[in-house]
């Protein structure tokens, strides 16, 4: 596998395990916390912790789009370079990187609620309550969420490269900019070839 498809992966991965972790954690605790899952207690009544991982895998996912786009444009052979990357997200290289990207998200969520419990209460709950609900459902909703993160994002990142890359272009061969601005150069200046 090429060096750009490896990077592509990566990063794509920490920012769908950081997204769906938000998002699951969101998910599972309103249900519990709306009595979804019967009488107990299942969180831990906080959610100071969603909007900070939130906010970290949306800049991770921005990451990934400009390295595509970045390289797209620095690339001479920018078809080639694109069909690369495209085959990095392509359906069974991403399904065969969901169990590793779930893990991830577990992990991300262990992490993060724990962290969130020290800081709002002073010390950690201990068992599964960082689940948010009851472990076999909590797990469940968490792979569905992981599943329909790791989808969209794929999607919305085949969608929106080549429209970042034709308006970039746009902008960089206009009248705005001077033949030889700096702004061109960085952005389109490369090797003949893409080495990564």
């Amino acid at each position: 596998m090429p060096r750009s498809e490896r990077r592509v992966r990566l990063l794509f991965s920490i920012a769908v395990a950081t997204l769906a972790a938000a998002l699951g954690d969101l998910l599972v605790e309103s249900l519990s916390n709306h009595g979804a899952f019967g009488p107990g207690r299942f969180t831990d009544g906080s959610n100071a912790d969603i909007a900070p991982i939130g906010i970290a895998g949306s800049t991770l996912l921005l990451g990934c789009l400009f390295f595509r786009v970045r390289r797209a444009l620095a690339c001479c052979g920018a078809a080639q370079y694109r069909r690369e990357l495209t085959a990095a997200l392509a359906p069974l290289p991403l399904a065969r990187t969901l169990p590793l990207i779930l893990l991830l998200q577990i992990v991300l969520l262990w992490a993060m609620e724990t962290a969130e419990q020290y800081l709002v209460v002073g010390h950690g709950f201990g068992g599964t309550i960082w689940l948010g609900g009851p472990t076999a459902i909590s797990l469940f909703l968490h792979a569905a969420i992981c599943l329909i993160v790791a989808t969209a994002t794929r999607n919305l990142l085949l969608v929106l490269e080549p429209r970042a890359v034709r308006l970039i272009r746009r902008l960089l061969t206009s009248t705005a900019f001077p033949p030889h601005a700096a702004v061109a150069v960085a952005w389109t200046a490369g090797p003949a070839r893409c080495p990564l």
